[in-house]
This record gives structure tokens, C-alpha cells and sequence, in this order.
């Protein structure tokens, strides 16, 4: 128990606190010279990568921002409005993941744990979440010039596709491979 509260306190506010830091670090990043058009500093882009699922709410953000008339433009002069609930997804993203993790890790011990979060609806959420991300991860991927920085694109593509992989995986494991690992365990 103590483990598991660890893992779901200490890796979302470590995830969070890093994205914090490379989004204002990014922010102070100078753009090359003459550059006229819109840069992404390769620190954002890694950001983003690491945090790909969390990304996919800031379009929605930007959509429901311009509604909202909020009295500020920005918290403590650091963050965009729209960095705010990106960072907040952020925390929320490494808490199911370590969530997923201590699942995992009992799961090993305990056979009665072998499925503990086998719902339909959230292995296709999640395979969803694996799709939209190997597309953005391949578009990224294919428009390296786009925000002026290949290598960030490289990056943030890369990472992309790393978690696009380990979501669908772990998703089709979950929804086809459940009836293979049952007949499997009725056998012992």
C-alpha cells in the first residue's frame, strides 16, 4: 500500500514538476536568428513527447479558452492559460501510470489481481489514445521542417510512437489476449 501511494504521489509530481521546467525553459529559449516564422525549441518538443497522451487535450483547450473570458492572461507571468490544464493532464497521465504500474507489479504476485482494470470501455479508450498518437507521432515524423526544428520533430515523433506502441500493445493484449491467458490459467 505504502508503494503504491508513493508511485501515484511521487511520479506525478515529478512528471509534472519537469514539464513545468521544460516549458518555461522553452519559453526562454531564443529562437535562431532570422527566423521569422514560428519556432518550437527542441526542450518543448521533448516535452511534449515524453507527455504525448497530454497533448492531445490541447486543442480541446484551445477550443474552450477563447470561451471562458477568464479576468487573467497568465498564472504568475510563467505559464500560458493553456499550459495550465496541459500540465494538469500531465499530473493525471503519470498518476494512471502509475497506477498501471502497480497493477503490473501485483499482478506478478497475486493471481487473483491478474486483471484489475478489465473493462472494454477503457482498453478502447486507451487503444484510441494509441491510434491518435502513432498518427501524430507519423505526422510529426513526415513534416520535420513544421515549427522550424527537425531535430525537435525527430524527438517528439520518436516519443510519440513509443507511446502509441505501448498503448495499442498493452491494449489488444488486454482485449485479445484475455481468453488465451484464461484457458491458460484454468490449465494450473
Amino acid at each position: 500500500m505504502q508503494r503504491t501511494i508513493k508511485l501515484t504521489v511521487l511520479l506525478p509530481t515529478f512528471q509534472s514538476a519537469i514539464a513545468a521546467a521544460m516549458l518555461i525553459w522553452g519559453r526562454n529559449t531564443r529562437p535562431p536568428v532570422r527566423l521569422d516564422t514560428i519556432y518550437l525549441p527542441t526542450v518543448t518538443s521533448v516535452c511534449f513527447g515524453i507527455n504525448a497522451p497530454a497533448v492531445l487535450v490541447r486543442p480541446i483547450v484551445a477550443l474552450v479558452l477563447p470561451l471562458l473570458r477568464l479576468p487573467f492572461a497568465s498564472w504568475a507571468d510563467r505559464f500560458a492559460l493553456d499550459e495550465i490544464p496541459f500540465l494538469l493532464v500531465v499530473a493525471a497521465l503519470w498518476y494512471l501510470v502509475g497506477k498501471w504500474l502497480v497493477a503490473l507489479r501485483d499482478a506478478g504476485r497475486d493471481p487473483s489481481q491478474r486483471n484489475p482494470s478489465g473493462k472494454l470501455s477503457t482498453h478502447l479508450s486507451i487503444a484510441i489514445v494509441g491510434i491518435l498518437l502513432l498518427y501524430m507521432g507519423v505526422d510529426s515524423l513526415l513534416h520535420l521542417g513544421r515549427w522550424n526544428n527537425p531535430f525537435g520533430n525527430t524527438v517528439e515523433g520518436s516519443l510519440s510512437l513509443v507511446w502509441a506502441i505501448t498503448l495499442l500493445s498493452a491494449s489488444v493484449r488486454k482485449l485479445f489476449g484475455k481468453k488465451g491467458t484464461e484457458a491458460h490459467d484454468e490449465d494450473h
